[in-house]
């Protein structure tokens, strides 16, 4: 089950997922794990000992966590500060499971491209599925790309790009232009601007020329995140020597390009770390600021009524002079809780929030001493609890602080409906049930349900799911059950054709598929219109059942339904009614068409026929008084019985007339070429009528043909059958144009037959016997 939200517009029950990195960093890479177990629910947050992994460099300031190598633990990313060409230093997740959460002693280096690095981003800025990491330089004005060839390993220096401004100290990746692609934000320590590298079109992972805007004095931490609610990427910076956080809201009509910046009090000195999340649970993102010349931290509530404004700031005592700052849910119950790093304690200090966006408990653990630089909140070792890991500038190294809380288990006190059909959506209640990772029913876990809040789960009846318990498992374990009923569904098929479809099957056939095995479902059950179940014909057990509906009036729809309550499982549910009624229309077989030339004299034309061109099955009748007579020039034209009335005319040019029946002609036949084939391989035919019928080849079928009338062959008689002439006379024609032959091919003449011999006047001019 996956949901998908824009970057910085998350709802409530998915915020607390998000992994939380120092200032600079873009949302995109907070959504470190979502769609997995990552915030269970505790009853404090409490957090283990250090442990430490050396940086590989000096001075580490920035660190960030991603799955860098897709092995499905996070990694962690740092910034050696005083390190001109160990600028980034990588910390790769153990391989082993048993293990996650450890790191090597000692960070992997790479060049950054410039020296005094002090803040990355991690994201996906080619396109390739894989995330690469974007880091600042300081002393060179640039940014440098180290893009990942997908194990978590990176070029020995960094691709740059110039910043157009002076310091980028921390940076931040977000899709400002909405064209897909991830975008370069850089905040200038050294000047007051923000420098905006938009991601190239054509080729994904180069950015252009940077854009500056201006956000405050000595812009510091920079975020990204749609604090207005409009679908677009802002800009949010804290601003040290100003004392103060702007807002710089991005364009409604060219997105990419930010309006004016607009400046709120940080709520102390020097302010720093600022990150962006929803700590009031009103949907919208507020700002967290932290100062080092202060001991305070300040919260900025977003406008309830003008989102993208804040209120007035909130400070809090963070204990001593800080820097780094993160909010996650910490403690479980679904809401942000603050993290601070303290440069002056060598501590960190968890605020676990109130419910209401205030912190009044606070938490201090030790990291080890030295000058705590940043701080990010991620679940190192997959157990679904946030950890802390924080940078320690003064002796060269990280201190990761396993949350060791406790995991309370999940309890179920009522589910509503009680009973529903698959697809029903159903409300669970209890409580601890944040993190749910399964919503498991009897038979068939949930695939789509939705964690609304501690106490509250939605979900759908999945497919397979029968009578019996529904439970909720979160890291804290398997709720105890509530029950309910699976109602039977039911499906009605038909082999004479889809609903909706017409057939010329008649009894037509049904099958009715209940989801369960079901007892006490009979014919008397079953609802039809026009027309009702053949007798004899239901049958069936369990889940399927067949039968067969006559039709009452042809041409009208036959439906056939199943309504509720008719049938029952063993747990003692009753089926639901079927979804509509299955609608089928018996068309009898057409078995005559009467010809109407109404067209032209095309034999193969429908539109010169009653109904449509005749066929094996189809009687043909040709009377007198149409506009056209049928010609037969080529090709096969069939007729079972074929009727020429008195006075109609038929020509046959060509091709063969292939008839399964009788040929009664009253009428004229004309033939100056084709044959007439008696196909009938059960039943003689007849041929003949009360005109004299000339043909010019006739093959008579292996059944065998009668006369019923005179008859003339001008070319060939084949004979696969007899041939009964009785008195009625055959003639084999002879003229200058040639002499008709018989083909005997398994049947003989029975009867009386003339043969002619054509004699040539201009050779026998005188009297004599001629035929």
């Amino acid at each position: 089950m996956m949901h998908n939200y824009p970057v910085g517009r998350l709802p409530r029950q998915l915020v607390r997922h998000l992994i939380t990195v120092r200032p600079g960093h873009t949302l995109a890479a907070l959504l470190f794990g979502l769609g997995t177990a990552t915030t269970p629910t505790l009853a404090q947050g409490t957090f283990a000992a250090p442990a430490y992994y050396n940086s590989s460099g000096v001075s580490p300031i920035g660190i960030t966590a991603g799955d860098l190598n897709g092995d499905g633990r996070a990694d962690i990313v740092l910034n050696n500060f005083n390190s001109s060409t160990a600028g980034v230093g990588v910390l790769l997740n153990a391989v082993a499971p048993a293990a996650a959460g450890t790191f090597p002693a000692s960070a992997t280096t790479y060049n950054s491209g410039g020296s005094n690095s002090a803040g990355s981003a991690i994201g996906d800025v080619n396109g390739d599925g894989r995330p690469d990491i974007v880091a600042g330089n300081i002393n060179d004005n640039t940014v440098g790309v180290l893009l990942n060839p997908g194990n978590g390993t990176f070029p020995s220096a960094a691709i740059t790009y110039s910043t157009g401004g002076a310091g980028p100290v921390n940076v931040s990746l977000g899709d400002v232009n909405g064209d897909g692609r991830l975008d370069i934000v850089a905040a200038h320590q050294n000047g007051g601007t923000v420098g905006v590298l938009l991601n190239s079109a054509t080729t994904p992972g180069t950015f252009g020329a940077a854009v500056q805007y201006t956000a405050g004095n000595q812009v510091y931490g920079v975020r990204l995140g749609d604090v207005n609610g409009d679908g677009r990427l802002d800009i949010v910076t804290s601003n040290f020597q100003s004392a103060n956080v702007s807002v710089l809201l991005n364009s409604a009509t060219t997105p990419g390009t930010f309006g004016a910046a607009t400046s709120y009090l940080s709520g102390g000195s020097g302010p720093l770390g600022m990150v962006l999340g929803d700590v009031n649970g009103d949907g919208r993102l507020d700002i967290v600021v932290n100062h080092q010349a202060s001991s305070l931290f300040g919260v900025l509530l977003n406008s309830a009524t003008t989102p993208g404004t804040f209120g007035a700031v909130t400070t809090y005592n963070n204990g001593g002079f800080g820097e780094g700052v993160a909010v996650g849910d910490v403690s479980g119950d679904g809401r942000l809780d603050i993290v601070v790093s303290r440069n002056s304690t060598g501590t960190a200090g968890v605020f676990v929030n109130s419910g209401t966006g205030t912190f009044p408990t606070q938490t201090n653990y030790a990291t080890g001493g030295g000058l705590n630089a940043r701080v990010v909140l991620v679940d190192v070792n997959n157990d679904g609890l946030l950890d802390i890991a924080v940078s320690d500038f003064t002796n060269a190294r990280i201190a990761v602080l396993r949350n060791t809380s406790t995991i309370a288990a999940p309890a179920l006190s009522s589910i509503n409906p009680t009973n529903g059909p698959v697809g029903t959506s159903v409300t669970l209640t209890g409580t601890n049930l944040l993190n749910a990772s399964a919503v498991n029913f009897t038979g068939a876990a949930a695939t789509n349900f939705t964690v609304v809040n501690a106490t509250t789960i939605t979900a759908l009846v999945p497919a397979g799911a029968t009578t019996g318990n529904v439970t909720v498992t979160t890291p804290g374990g398997t709720s105890n059950g509530v029950a309910f009923a699976v109602n039977p569904t039911v499906v009605i098929s038909s082999t004479a054709g889809a609903s909706g479809s017409t057939t010329g099957t008649s009894p037509i056939p049904f099958t009715i598929t209940f989801s369960q095995s079901v007892t006490g479902f009979v014919a008397g059950a079953v609802s039809v219109t026009n027309g009702a179940v053949t007798s004899g014909s239901f049958s069936g057990s369990g889940t399927t059942y067949s039968f067969t509906v006559t039709p009452t009036t042809p041409g009208t729809p036959t439906t056939v339904s199943v309504p509720a309550n008719v049938a029952i499982t063993a747990a003692g549910t009753s089926n639901v009614a079927s979804a509509a009624p299955y609608s089928i229309q018996y068309n009898a077989p057409v078995t005559a068409t009467t010809w109407t030339g109404a067209v032209s004299s095309n034999w193969y034309a429908n539109g010169n026929w009653t109904n449509s061109m005749p066929g094996r099955r189809i009687d043909a009748r040709i009377p007198a008084g149409v506009p056209n007579f049928p010609v037969v020039p080529n090709g096969t034209a069939y007729a079972k019985n074929l009727t020429l009335a008195s006075g109609a005319t038929l020509t046959q040019s060509g091709g063969t007339l292939e008839l399964r029946g009788d040929f009664d002609n009253s009428g004229t036949f004309v033939a100056t070429g084709g044959t007439v084939s008696l196909r009938d391989s059960l039943n003689r035919q007849l041929i003949g009528g009360t005109s004299r019928t000339t043909l010019w080849n006739l093959t008579v079928g292996a059944s065998g043909a009668s006369l019923n009338g005179e008859l003339e062959i001008q070319r060939v008689l084949t004979l696969n059958g007899d041939l009964s002439t009785a008195s009625l006379g055959l003639t084999l024609l002879s003229n200058a144009g040639g002499t008709a032959m018989v083909v005997n091919s398994g049947g003989a003449i029975g009867g009386p037959a003339t043969v002619q011999r054509y004699i040539d006047p201009s050779l026998n001019a005188g009297l004599g016997y001629r035929h």
